[in-house]
């Protein structure tokens, strides 16, 4: 009977034993898996985040009965509200950063129209020439 129990006590020692550090092993391996999904989620949603900031700003480019500010914040409203419908959350001043960064896209692609014209200077001077003069 001792010779049973003392099988018993070693097998249940090595589980006890064995558990424990197969636990230590995996744990920062199971960690690092959660941390890059998590990163990739993120990533994801950000990437959405760009594709809907770049589809309202070029909406709100020709809304010109708003201001710049209002313009701006209307689109990172947009951009907060379709990320909630989605059922994805960004921060409004994560939304506002994209939305910015969209602007300044749409601006480099040749999207901002509404800057006002300038016209240069004439750079030489024109002299009426005797006779045409409209006192004359």
């Amino acid at each position: 009977m001792i010779e049973g129990t003392f099988d018993i006590a070693s097998v249940l020692t090595f589980v006890l034993t064995l558990v424990p550090a197969i636990y230590a092993l995996l744990r920062p391996l199971i960690k690092a898996k959660i941390a890059t999904q998590k990163d990739e989620r993120t990533k994801h949603d950000l990437e959405i985040a760009d594709n809907y900031a770049a589809a309202i700003v070029a909406e709100m480019a020709v809304m010109a009965p708003l201001s710049n500010s209002d313009r701006k914040a209307e689109a990172v409203k947009y951009v907060v509200n379709a990320m909630q419908n989605l059922g994805k959350s960004i921060s409004t001043e994560t939304a506002g950063a994209k939305v910015e960064a969209a602007y300044q896209a749409y601006k480099v692609a040749g999207g901002d129209n509404h800057a006002p014209v300038v016209t240069p200077a004439p750079t030489e001077v024109i002299t009426p020439s005797e006779g045409t003069d409209i006192n004359d």
